[in-house]
């Protein structure tokens, strides 16, 4: 209810992660999915069709658990189910999309734009999620973006890596076209994002924006560096 009150109408959830863990994702017993199936109908229940629900998987499942998930979640209409498999073997993606009516997004732990060309080949996926900071910056993360465009694919922007990424992904996200959500961790957003940068993107009714001024529109705090509560490290070409 909070997040409507907000203009904020989807929200992500990973119910499931705990009976993954307990079999390295190659079974889920009826009652442990009957259970991870609970949160989402108590949101359906609660507010019906006005919350959109992302069903996180983490890549977490072997292709016939996913599966099996996947068609579980049908009469709930999330808006997608993400990372439903081990990503070592792409194809199982689309043997999964197959599988199911539910939406199949994938990509946030992916990196370059040849991995990205391979899923988008697949012609499996609903959406494309990027993070900027692990695709491999902005101009991979732009590049996808278009090649997204070229293959009828919309995208969406991770978030969960930092105040500044955040404030790249909007900016992409407002360039590109094909671009249907930027993703926020609202724990953090309000929390300790706003510690390390002067500004963060606006929020106003479930819009986000970027900061206005030059650039970015933000920049890191003077004390970041100082501060006894921050751990900095520094990485050169020599220790990669």
């Amino acid at each position: 209810h909070s997040l409507l009150e907000m203009g904020i109408d989807a929200m992500k959830i990973w119910p499931l992660d705990y009976a993954a863990e307990a079999s390295s994702g190659y079974w889920i017993s009826a009652e442990d999915l009957n259970k991870g199936l609970e949160p989402f109908e108590k949101i359906r229940a609660a507010v019906g069709d006005k919350m959109e629900i992302a069903a996180e998987l983490h890549s977490l499942w072997s292709r016939p658990m996913a599966v099996k998930i996947a068609q579980a979640l049908e009469p709930i209409k999330p808006m997608w189910v993400e990372d439903p498999v081990f990503m070592d073997h792409l194809g199982s993606i689309g043997d999964v999309a197959r599988a199911t009516r539910c939406p199949i997004a994938v990509g946030e732990t992916r990196g370059s734009v040849n991995d990205f060309r391979q899923l988008f080949e697949l012609d499996a996926l609903s959406m494309a999620i990027m993070d900027v900071t692990w695709c491999g910056g902005v101009s991979i993360a732009k590049r996808v973006a278009t090649m997204g465009e070229a293959y009828h694919m919309p995208v969406a922007f991770h978030d969960c890596t930092g105040p500044v990424a955040l404030t790249v992904s909007t900016h992409l996200a407002l360039n590109a076209r094909n671009c249907w959500v930027q993703e926020m961790v609202r724990a953090f957003y309000y929390g300790w994002y706003g510690r390390f940068v002067t500004e963060l993107p606006p929020v106003t009714k479930g819009m986000i924006t970027v900061p206005p001024g030059p650039g970015l529109g933000t920049a890191l705090q003077p004390d970041v560096k100082t501060r006894a509560d921050v751990s900095v490290r520094r990485t050169t070409a020599a220790d990669l």
